[in-house]
């Protein structure tokens, strides 16, 4: 490999970047690997003037290769597939904006690619920063979507992985057509590209030192639309292997009846006393736990239904 090949595509897709790019340049540019070996690919949906004024700014005199990709239109399915075409390494590593490299994550993703000879599913720890709060409301506060460590897996399966910290061959990516069409949101669509690179003879591997912080939590009402949208692409997933059952089984799909009859009254009153009071992860878990879960399972009834995504039931 020439010591100015781009053997490693960066790649982060998602709506108004602005606020991330800033961080996110700075621990790219302090990665302990060749800056000339990697690239970071920006996809922006409803593309902002302001995140692409900052990343030239940025750019300009950086070591650091910085591609700005503008994408005109709302599908981040769509904007995720644009990103993997344009892509010029030999593996994408796919990271989200509510998480920070460290400063080892890429050299670990492509040791553990050449371990598996360049065609492996690597996923990577993701683990809270020190300094955000313990209230903080994060997409793993339900027990069942924390990321597990390698040494807690007995058997490793597409379920282990997240977009938010994941590498994957190129090639077979676009060979095998990348992000399914059939997924409205991004949401769980990786485990179904998993799935398929699995089937195809990738080996999938947990590396513990490929580290991301989860550096800022979410809103309530955000993160009960994200496991709404999680939901729906897991009714998409069971759709297209309706023999999967795990799934319904991993995330507690099919709540029991005295469950759904108590969510019926409670969910309102949840939903608003959430509504109102300041995000606390801490004292109000619980609320937080059941409300989520609820949505969740909405947004699965409605994909296994064939029904448009229906997220503006979620009131704010």
């Amino acid at each position: 490999m020439s010591a100015n090949e781009i053997n490693v595509s960066v790649l982060m897709v998602g709506k108004d970047l602005s606020g991330c790019v800033t961080p996110w340049f700075l621990h790219l540019e302090h990665q302990n690997y060749p800056l000339a070996q990697f690239e970071w690919i920006i996809v922006e949906t409803n593309p902002l003037e302001e995140t692409r004024t900052l990343v030239s700014s940025l750019s300009k005199g950086s070591p650091l290769i910085v591609r700005y990709i503008p994408y005109q239109g709302d599908s981040l399915i769509s904007a995720w597939n644009l990103g993997f075409r344009e892509a010029r390494g030999n593996w994408i590593l796919c990271s989200m904006p509510e998480v920070l490299p460290s400063g080892e994550w890429i050299q670990r993703h492509v040791h553990m690619q050449y371990v598996y000879r360049g065609k492996a599913c690597i996923g990577g720890a993701l683990l809270l920063h020190p300094r955000l709060s313990p209230k903080s409301i994060t997409p793993w506060l339900l027990p069942e979507d924390a990321p597990p460590t390698a040494e807690q897996l007995t058997q490793i399966t597409p379920f282990h992985f997240s977009l938010y910290n994941m590498s994957i061959p190129r090639e077979l990516v676009i060979h095998g057509g990348a992000f399914n069409k059939s997924f409205f949101f991004q949401e769980f669509a990786e485990v179904e590209l998993v799935k398929r690179l699995s089937h195809e003879g990738c080996p999938l591997y947990i590396d513990d030192q490929a580290v991301c912080w989860f550096w800022k939590g979410s809103s309530y009402l955000d993160m009960c639309k994200y496991h709404y949208r999680r939901g729906y692409s897991m009714g998409c997933y069971l759709r297209l292997f309706p023999n999967d059952y795990q799934v319904v089984v991993n995330y507690k799909l099919y709540p029991s009846l005295l469950v759904r009859m108590a969510n019926s009254f409670l969910i309102p009153y949840y939903h608003r006393v959430c509504l109102k009071l300041v995000e606390d992860s801490k004292n109000f878990q619980q609320m937080y736990r059941r409300s989520f879960r609820y949505w969740r399972h909405r947004g699965f009834l409605d994909a296994l239904s064939k029904r448009e995504p229906q997220i503006d039931i979620i009131y704010s």
